[in-house]
Formats: C-alpha cells, structure tokens, sequence
C-alpha cells in the first residue's frame, strides 16, 4: 500500500478503536456491579490501552484523505482484524490481574468442577479465539464452564456478540460524523449490503442502531417476564442478567451463554418454547425491521423474499426434522427437540437442549 493509503486506513481504524474502548466501560460497570473488581480493573485498563492506541493514531494521521473506491474492503478487513486482536486484550489481562483465590469465587455453588474456565485465557491465542468468535458472532468458546468466568467477561461475550451481530463499521458511523458521505458509503458498503434505508449513510446508520435497540430492549423485556412466569422461584436477579445476555446473543445469533448447559439448564420445556422468538427475531434483517416498525409496513412479514423464505424454512424444516427424529426414536420429545434444534441451526445461533446425533 502507498503512503497515503495506509494514512486513510490507519485513520479510519483509530476512529473504530475509540468506540471499542468506550464499549469496555460497559462490562467495566458490570463488573464493579458484581463486585468483581480484577475484572473491572481489567476492562478499565484496556479501555485506556485501546483508547490511547485509537486517539494516537486518529491524531497523527488526522489530515488524511476520506477512504476512495479501493479503500473500502481494505479498512473493512484489516478493521475487523485489529478489532478482534484488539477486543482479546481485557481477557488476557483479567486472566494474568485475577488470583486464583478471586477465580474460585466465580465457580457456581454446588459445581462439579474445581477449576474457573478463566485460567484458559492466560493464553493470548485463546483470548484471540475468544475474541474473534464474539466479535464475528461464531459462538464457538475457550470457556469450558461458562458461569466460572465471573458476570463481567459474561457479559462482554454477549456485548462483543451484539456489537458484531449489527456490524462495527456501522456502529462507527452512527458515532462519528468525521467521514465525508462518499467516504462514509463507502465504508458502509464495504460491511452491509450497501442497502440504504434513508437518503444519508449516516442516518442508514443510526437508523440500524435505533432498530437493533428497539428489538434488544423488546427482547429483553419479553424475556425477564417469562421467565418470571414460567420460573417464578428463579432468582430475579439472574433472571434479568441471563435475559440481558441471551438477548443479545440470540438477535446476533451468536449463541453464547451464560449457562453451562445452555438452555437445558432450566430444565423447563416452558422455557425452551420461550427462547425461540430470539432466535427467529435475529434471522431476519434489519431493513425489514425498519419498514415494519417505522413505516409501517406490515404486508412486509410475506412481500419481504428473505423473511417469507426463513418463515418457510422454519415451519418446514421443523416438521422434517421432528418426524425425523420420531422415526429414529433418538430423543423422548421429537416436537419439542426438533423444533428447537432446528431454529436454533437455521438462524445459526446454535443454542441447544439435548444430544440429538444418536
């Protein structure tokens, strides 16, 4: 790359790395909420890291060009890496700040297993794993044993999820106003489907966002009261941490948990039933979501091809799959099994409730 091109992209990377740091207050928060104050500490000191890094090189290359045509792909590409290597860094340093004393507090009472999952992320390749797997909405995890890695790293799990589930570069330009509107088109086409739902990218933007907290704060909303109802005994306080958490893992479709057994671990076919609406909301696309709530347009439900074919899929395949399932006699409640893995892998969140590959 030329000079100046490698100014524009290390500009529009120091931009994205201010808003990564700002997004570590918020597990910073649920950590001190917890009292879980080496994980706090963790997610302070990576803020400053990362925002030292992000104001450094948004300083020094400040009078660098808007992003051209053949810009794009790159700051795209070389920003979700940067991005995921960077967002491993409060794993690594709550791993190496936390004793082991601390760590064994995370262990749920009553847990077969003596060891905190929080010891595998003293290995930066892991915390690069873990990082990308978030950010990117995979669902795949280096935590054994979820719970055992305290509420704060929960909780950026889930966040990194949600974060990457609506796209980074575009949360960017909801934040930030300081790329022109070829530059800032650009950069949006370079992560979405270079859809426009108004006439400013930046106000595409900030639409997307405005949409995408609606269906969270639905979400969770929906969750915590029935989970209540199905679960009355189930402590409040977990009931709104896991609701907020698996919201936002469910609209991503990124699947991770704060649950060792996932949903399982309610052991409520009640509650299996209530967590396929996240799933299903998270299949489908923003854009569809704005005409419907904003504009009104309710006829998009079966004009939208993308939605009509995943609410096709859903019904179908759920069918197939539970009849399947009867016909091996694998599991003792094909229905409900098949219906829940089978959302669960079309709208590749990946939850599940049973071992259905006997």
């Amino acid at each position: 790359m030329r000079s100046g091109t490698i100014g524009i992209v290390l500009k529009q990377i120091g931009s994205l790395l201010n808003v990564l740091g700002i997004i570590f207050i918020l597990p910073f928060i649920v950590s001190a909420m917890y009292d879980e104050w080496f994980s706090a500490a963790g997610f302070l000191l990576s803020a400053g890291v990362v925002l030292g890094i992000g104001l450094a090189l948004y300083k020094i290359f400040n009078k660098a060009e808007d992003p051209q045509y053949n810009h794009g792909l790159i700051i795209a590409a070389s920003s979700w890496l940067i991005i995921t290597l960077m967002g491993a860094i409060p794993f690594i340093i709550i791993a190496k700040l936390t004793p082991d004393t601390e760590m064994s507090k995370f262990i749920p009472a009553g847990a077969l297993y003596k060891e905190s999952s929080l010891v595998y992320f003293n290995n930066f390749l892991h915390c690069f794993f873990e990082s990308m797997s978030a950010y990117t909405t995979t669902g795949l995890s280096m935590a054994i044993h979820e719970p055992s890695v305290g509420k704060g790293v929960l909780f950026y799990r889930s966040l990194a999820q949600w974060v990457g589930g609506a796209g980074f570069i575009v949360m960017a330009l909801a934040v930030f106003k300081q790329t022109s509107g070829q530059g800032a088109m650009l950069l949006y086409g370079a992560e979405s489907t270079s859809e426009k739902l108004m006439p400013k990218v930046i106000d595409t933007s900030r639409a997307i966002w405005r949409v995408y907290f609606l269906l969270t704060a639905f979400t969770i909303a929906y969750l915590v009261v029935g989970t209540k109802l199905i679960l009355p005994t189930y402590r409040l306080a977990d009931n709104i941490f896991d609701s907020v958490n698996h919201a936002m893992s469910g609209l991503s479709t990124g699947g991770f948990s704060t649950l060792d057994d996932m949903m399982s671990t309610y052991q409520s076919p009640y509650m299996e039933m209530l967590y396929l609406l996240p799933m299903i909301l998270g299949s489908f696309s923003i854009p569809f979501y704005y005409k419907l709530i904003f504009k009104r347009k309710i006829s998009e439900i079966w004009k939208d091809i993308q939605t009509r074919s995943l609410i096709i899929a859903f019904v179908a395949g759920s069918i197939i799959q539970s009849f399947l399932l009867f016909k091996a006699n694998a599991v003792p409640e094909p229905v409900r099994e098949g219906v829940f893995q089978f959302v669960s892998a079309l709208s590749t969140t990946g939850w599940q409730t049973s071992n259905i590959h006997h």
